[in-house]
């Protein structure tokens, strides 16, 4: 069963992966609303690409021909709920039916398939001839679409260019910053970067924190490295809980 494409509307911003990321989920998760809609064969996922040193490498970019290094990209999987009622289980075709991947930013097709896109995007997680640095090794935070679209917020401070108050890095998008269904408390200014880039498990031992502070250091997903993620897109392993 093929997935269904991109939004003929859907709004893309150079730069600003996690908010076209938002925009495409909240859309999906909407059509999902529909049990007319293809969508509801599928889970949505949206899943942060990053490290311990904020530094991974990713092929076939639209930014340049070959290696990009990212500090972070976000992507969305959409995964299926009921792989028997698509395909005979077991065999290729059932794998590579298992899951889609929305990569906004990539040379490969968006949709594409999980096994093309991982042999394109991440070459070293199938073949020993690739050596990638530790340190340009991706992890993979998995996070349930709807609790992104409840907790996600940013004011795109991260985006600013260093000692400037309104000037960006890049332009941003001509709506107005995102902030999720649930984020209800006001202080919290963004939790981009400590929930979702950050690739810890939980929030430190330590002094009790602040309400504020607790909300944006709260993580939400599953961390998973290559060797899980791999198993996850092809529904080997178990679906990445919160």
């Amino acid at each position: 069963m093929a997935a269904p494409p991109v939004p003929s509307d859907h709004i893309y911003t150079s730069c600003y992966c996690e908010e076209n990321i938002f925009l495409l989920a909240d859309a999906l998760t909407r059509s999902a609303a529909s049990e007319d809609n293809e969508v509801v064969a599928w889970d949505v996922y949206v899943v942060f690409v990053s490290n311990h040193h904020k530094s991974v490498a990713l092929w076939e970019q639209k930014a340049r021909e070959g290696v990009v290094l990212w500090d972070y990209h976000v992507l969305l999987v959409l995964r299926a709920r009921t792989l028997r009622k698509m395909c005979p289980p077991g065999g290729e075709a059932a794998e590579r039916a298992h899951a889609w991947v929305y990569d906004l930013d990539s040379r490969a097709p968006v949709p594409c398939c999980w096994q093309d896109y991982m042999h394109a995007t991440f070459p070293y997680a199938f073949s020993d001839g690739w050596e990638v640095p530790a340190q340009y090794v991706s992890l993979f935070r998995v996070v349930p679409a709807e609790d992104y679209l409840d907790h996600f917020v940013s004011d795109r401070s991260h985006m600013l260019v260093q000692g400037q108050v309104d000037v960006y890095v890049s332009a941003p998008p001509p709506y107005s910053p995102l902030r999720g269904r649930k984020a209800s408390d006001s202080q919290l200014k963004t939790n981009l970067m400590p929930s979702f880039v950050s690739m810890r498990s939980h929030v430190s031992d330590g002094a009790l924190p602040s309400a504020a502070d607790v909300a944006e250091t709260r993580t939400y997903g599953k961390v998973l490295g290559m060797s899980e993620f791999v198993p996850w897109l092809s529904g080997e392993l178990g679906a990445a809980d919160k």
